[in-house]
């Protein structure tokens, strides 16, 4: 696949899918919102995720590892964590061509008829988990 870096926002991460006041569950037990996170440890931790999340043939990066999460770390949590760091990342200015790139790769798995299951049960977690 030849991807180049637009780094346009799909709808997924668009603020329309954001919660205000969410936070990432740092693995030391912390939250911190997305918005006070640096960009490579955002962009690191939703690599993290989106790679445990999809199937093989959606994941990106070289050197993929797979991580054991705990119960703080649930596939209802998961899925909301790639909304929402998601949405951070794609309004940061301060991206490196390479990270770019990665991102126009999940971006386009998520225009993929595979993802829109995916994408549509995000949306759905993340707002029922608001109410």
């Amino acid at each position: 696949m030849n991807i180049v870096a637009t780094t346009q926002t799909p709808p997924a991460f668009r603020s329309t899918a954001v919660v205000p006041g969410w936070l990432w569950r740092t693995h030391n037990e912390g939250d911190i919102a997305p918005s006070q996170m640096r960009t490579t440890h955002l962009f690191f931790t939703l690599r993290m995720i989106w790679n445990h999340s999809m199937p093989t043939s959606m994941r990106v990066g070289r050197n993929v590892k797979l991580y054991s999460f705990g119960a703080r770390h649930d596939a209802r949590y998961m899925r909301s964590a790639i909304v929402h760091i998601g949405a951070e990342l794609f309004r940061r200015t301060d991206l490196p061509a390479w990270m770019k790139r990665e991102l126009d790769e999940m971006a386009a798995h998520m225009r993929d008829v595979e993802a829109q299951h995916f994408i549509a049960e995000a949306r759905a977690l993340t707002f029922a988990g608001a109410a």
